[in-house]
């Protein structure tokens, strides 16, 4: 750990290498949703986000504590 990076998407796929993550696509997906998110103007499309933001919530806890315990 500890690479200098401006990049979402090399700092999760660091995580991965160190083995604070094991879902690196779906990392991903959530920079993806995020990056989405900031331009949603249709319902449709929030509703999208929100429904993969609930999916993703277990995964960010399992990094939290892994986190906590370091």
């Amino acid at each position: 750990m500890g690479t200098m990076t401006n990049s979402p998407k090399d700092v999760v796929r660091e995580m991965a290498q160190s083995g604070y993550i094991t879902n690196v696509d779906l990392w991903l997906k959530a920079i993806d949703m995020r990056n989405l998110y900031s331009y949603i103007y249709k319902e449709d499309l929030a509703e999208q986000v929100y429904t993969f933001a609930a999916s993703f919530l277990a995964e960010f806890k399992t990094l939290s504590t892994k986190l906590e315990n370091t």
